[in-house]
Protein backbone atom coordinates (compact mmCIF):
# COMPACT_ATOMS: atom_id res chain seq x y z
CA UNK A 1 0.00 0.00 0.00
CA UNK A 2 1.44 3.36 -1.04
CA UNK A 3 2.27 5.83 1.76
CA UNK A 4 1.03 3.37 4.40
CA UNK A 5 2.38 5.29 7.39
CA UNK A 6 1.10 8.62 6.12
CA UNK A 7 -2.35 7.15 5.46
CA UNK A 8 -2.49 5.77 8.99
CA UNK A 9 -1.66 9.23 10.32
CA UNK A 10 -4.39 10.82 8.20
CA UNK A 11 -6.93 8.35 9.64
CA UNK A 12 -5.72 9.02 13.19
CA UNK A 13 -6.00 12.81 12.92
CA UNK A 14 -9.35 12.66 11.10
CA UNK A 15 -10.74 10.58 13.94
CA UNK A 16 -9.17 12.90 16.51
CA UNK A 17 -11.10 15.78 14.94
CA UNK A 18 -14.33 13.95 15.76
CA UNK A 19 -13.40 13.02 19.33
CA UNK A 20 -12.07 16.54 19.98
CA UNK A 21 -15.31 18.01 18.59
CA UNK A 22 -13.64 19.95 15.82
CA UNK A 23 -15.99 18.33 13.29
CA UNK A 24 -19.02 16.08 13.28
CA UNK A 25 -19.07 12.68 11.59
CA UNK A 26 -17.54 13.34 8.17
CA UNK A 27 -17.10 17.11 7.99
CA UNK A 28 -13.83 18.74 6.99
CA UNK A 29 -10.81 17.00 5.51
CA UNK A 30 -7.23 16.05 6.33
CA UNK A 31 -4.22 15.52 4.10
CA UNK A 32 -0.48 14.96 4.36
CA UNK A 33 2.26 15.14 1.75
CA UNK A 34 5.33 13.06 1.04
CA UNK A 35 7.16 15.61 -1.07
CA UNK A 36 9.99 13.24 -1.93
CA UNK A 37 7.50 10.76 -3.39
CA UNK A 38 5.50 13.56 -5.00
CA UNK A 39 2.24 12.25 -3.54
CA UNK A 40 -0.20 13.13 -0.79
CA UNK A 41 -2.75 11.17 1.24
CA UNK A 42 -6.20 12.66 1.82
CA UNK A 43 -9.47 11.72 3.46
CA UNK A 44 -12.23 10.33 1.21
CA UNK A 45 -15.54 11.90 0.32
CA UNK A 46 -18.67 11.37 2.46
CA UNK A 47 -17.35 8.67 4.81
CA UNK A 48 -17.79 8.57 8.58
CA UNK A 49 -14.35 9.21 10.04
CA UNK A 50 -14.72 6.72 12.86
CA UNK A 51 -15.07 3.89 10.30
CA UNK A 52 -12.04 4.91 8.22
CA UNK A 53 -9.25 2.48 7.39
CA UNK A 54 -5.87 3.38 5.86
CA UNK A 55 -6.89 1.72 2.57
CA UNK A 56 -9.82 4.17 2.37
CA UNK A 57 -7.44 7.11 2.23
CA UNK A 58 -6.86 8.31 -1.32
CA UNK A 59 -3.35 8.94 -2.62
CA UNK A 60 -2.90 11.58 -5.31
CA UNK A 61 0.11 12.87 -7.17
CA UNK A 62 0.93 16.55 -7.46
CA UNK A 63 -0.98 16.81 -10.71
CA UNK A 64 -4.18 15.68 -8.98
CA UNK A 65 -4.25 12.15 -10.38
CA UNK A 66 -5.51 9.40 -8.05
CA UNK A 67 -2.81 6.75 -7.79
CA UNK A 68 -4.09 4.57 -4.92
CA UNK A 69 -6.98 4.13 -2.49
CA UNK A 70 -10.27 2.26 -2.32
CA UNK A 71 -12.41 5.41 -2.20
CA UNK A 72 -12.53 8.70 -4.08
CA UNK A 73 -10.98 11.69 -2.31
CA UNK A 74 -12.85 14.53 -0.68
CA UNK A 75 -14.28 17.00 -3.16
CA UNK A 76 -11.94 19.59 -1.66
CA UNK A 77 -8.80 17.77 -2.84
CA UNK A 78 -8.21 20.66 -5.27
CA UNK A 79 -7.64 23.03 -2.38
CA UNK A 80 -5.09 20.67 -0.79
CA UNK A 81 -3.40 20.09 -4.15
CA UNK A 82 -3.01 23.81 -4.74
CA UNK A 83 -1.53 24.29 -1.27
CA UNK A 84 1.12 21.64 -1.91
CA UNK A 85 1.89 23.03 -5.35
CA UNK A 86 2.39 26.58 -4.07
CA UNK A 87 3.70 26.17 -0.52
CA UNK A 88 7.00 24.24 -0.42
CA UNK A 89 7.13 24.76 3.36
CA UNK A 90 3.87 22.87 3.91
CA UNK A 91 3.34 19.09 4.14
CA UNK A 92 -0.03 18.86 5.94
CA UNK A 93 -3.40 20.58 5.81
CA UNK A 94 -6.38 20.26 8.15
CA UNK A 95 -9.79 21.74 7.40
CA UNK A 96 -12.09 21.62 10.42
CA UNK A 97 -15.39 23.13 11.49
CA UNK A 98 -14.00 24.18 14.87
CA UNK A 99 -17.01 25.80 16.58
CA UNK A 100 -15.47 28.97 17.97
CA UNK A 101 -13.37 29.68 14.89
CA UNK A 102 -16.58 29.21 12.89
CA UNK A 103 -18.08 32.16 14.77
CA UNK A 104 -15.57 34.29 12.87
CA UNK A 105 -16.36 32.43 9.66
CA UNK A 106 -19.94 33.62 10.14
CA UNK A 107 -19.07 37.23 11.05
CA UNK A 108 -16.21 37.64 8.51
CA UNK A 109 -14.13 39.34 11.19
CA UNK A 110 -10.39 38.75 11.47
CA UNK A 111 -9.62 36.69 14.56
CA UNK A 112 -7.21 38.74 16.72
CA UNK A 113 -4.48 37.03 18.67
CA UNK A 114 -4.89 37.20 22.43
CA UNK A 115 -3.03 34.07 23.58
CA UNK A 116 0.74 33.68 23.50
CA UNK A 117 0.45 30.00 22.63
CA UNK A 118 -1.55 30.83 19.52
CA UNK A 119 0.81 33.63 18.56
CA UNK A 120 3.70 31.19 18.83
CA UNK A 121 1.90 28.52 16.84
CA UNK A 122 0.68 30.58 13.88
CA UNK A 123 2.36 33.98 14.16
CA UNK A 124 -0.45 36.12 12.76
CA UNK A 125 -4.04 37.21 13.24
CA UNK A 126 -6.30 34.83 11.33
CA UNK A 127 -8.04 36.51 8.40
CA UNK A 128 -11.28 35.41 6.78
CA UNK A 129 -11.27 34.38 3.13
CA UNK A 130 -14.26 35.28 0.92
CA UNK A 131 -16.91 32.61 0.61
CA UNK A 132 -16.72 30.51 -2.52
CA UNK A 133 -18.34 27.15 -3.26
CA UNK A 134 -16.70 24.15 -1.53
CA UNK A 135 -14.85 21.69 -3.71
CA UNK A 136 -13.72 24.29 -6.22
CA UNK A 137 -10.23 25.34 -7.25
CA UNK A 138 -11.30 28.89 -6.42
CA UNK A 139 -11.63 27.89 -2.76
CA UNK A 140 -7.94 27.01 -2.70
CA UNK A 141 -7.10 30.24 -4.50
CA UNK A 142 -8.91 32.52 -2.06
CA UNK A 143 -7.56 30.63 0.96
CA UNK A 144 -3.99 30.91 -0.23
CA UNK A 145 -4.41 34.56 -1.23
CA UNK A 146 -5.87 35.42 2.18
CA UNK A 147 -3.39 33.34 4.17
CA UNK A 148 -0.33 34.56 2.28
CA UNK A 149 2.74 33.03 3.89
CA UNK A 150 0.81 32.30 7.08
CA UNK A 151 -0.38 29.03 8.55
CA UNK A 152 -4.09 29.57 9.15
CA UNK A 153 -7.11 31.07 7.46
CA UNK A 154 -10.81 31.12 8.27
CA UNK A 155 -13.00 30.18 5.32
CA UNK A 156 -15.93 32.57 5.08
CA UNK A 157 -19.26 30.92 6.01
CA UNK A 158 -17.42 27.61 6.20
CA UNK A 159 -14.71 26.76 8.73
CA UNK A 160 -11.01 26.75 9.53
CA UNK A 161 -8.00 25.73 7.44
CA UNK A 162 -4.59 25.24 9.06
CA UNK A 163 -1.38 24.08 7.39
CA UNK A 164 1.93 22.92 8.81
CA UNK A 165 5.18 21.10 8.19
CA UNK A 166 3.50 17.89 9.37
CA UNK A 167 0.15 16.70 10.69
CA UNK A 168 1.13 17.06 14.34
CA UNK A 169 2.02 20.71 13.82
CA UNK A 170 -1.11 21.45 11.79
CA UNK A 171 -3.32 19.76 14.37
CA UNK A 172 -1.69 21.52 17.31
CA UNK A 173 -2.11 24.86 15.53
CA UNK A 174 -5.76 24.04 14.81
CA UNK A 175 -6.35 23.68 18.55
CA UNK A 176 -4.37 26.84 19.22
CA UNK A 177 -6.56 28.87 16.86
CA UNK A 178 -9.74 27.36 18.31
CA UNK A 179 -8.59 28.09 21.87
CA UNK A 180 -7.85 31.68 20.90
CA UNK A 181 -11.27 32.07 19.26
CA UNK A 182 -12.98 30.67 22.37
CA UNK A 183 -11.23 33.15 24.65
CA UNK A 184 -12.12 36.07 22.37
CA UNK A 185 -15.80 35.06 22.28
CA UNK A 186 -15.95 34.50 26.04
CA UNK A 187 -14.17 37.75 26.84
CA UNK A 188 -16.58 39.69 24.65
CA UNK A 189 -19.49 37.98 26.34
CA UNK A 190 -18.11 39.36 29.63
CA UNK A 191 -17.74 42.80 28.10
CA UNK A 192 -14.01 42.62 28.89
CA UNK A 193 -11.30 44.54 27.09
CA UNK A 194 -9.08 42.39 24.86
CA UNK A 195 -5.30 42.87 24.97
CA UNK A 196 -4.40 42.02 21.38
CA UNK A 197 -0.99 40.71 20.34
CA UNK A 198 0.16 42.59 17.23
CA UNK A 199 1.28 40.70 14.15
CA UNK A 200 4.81 42.07 14.58
CA UNK A 201 5.04 40.65 18.09
CA UNK A 202 3.28 37.44 17.04
CA UNK A 203 5.75 36.93 14.21
CA UNK A 204 8.64 37.26 16.65
CA UNK A 205 6.97 34.83 19.03
CA UNK A 206 6.44 32.39 16.20
CA UNK A 207 10.10 32.53 15.23
CA UNK A 208 11.08 31.88 18.84
CA UNK A 209 8.65 28.97 18.96
CA UNK A 210 10.03 27.57 15.70
CA UNK A 211 13.62 27.47 16.89
CA UNK A 212 13.42 27.13 20.66
CA UNK A 213 10.21 25.41 21.69
CA UNK A 214 10.35 22.35 19.45
CA UNK A 215 12.70 19.42 19.86
CA UNK A 216 14.16 19.67 16.35
CA UNK A 217 13.98 21.50 13.07
CA UNK A 218 10.96 20.75 10.89
CA UNK A 219 11.50 18.26 8.12
CA UNK A 220 9.30 18.65 5.04
CA UNK A 221 9.15 15.24 3.37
Amino acid sequence: MLLAELRESVVWYAQRMVTDRLVSARQGNVSALDRQAGMFAITPSAVEYMTLKPADIAVLDLEGKIVDGDLKPTSEYRMHLLIYQRRPDVAAAIHSHAPMASVFAATYETLPLVLGETAGAVGHAVKVAPHVPPGTLELGEVCLDTMGEGLAVIMGSHGLLVVGHDLAAAYSSTHAVEDNARVVVYARTMGAHLHIISDDVAKSMHQEWMYSYRQSEPVVR
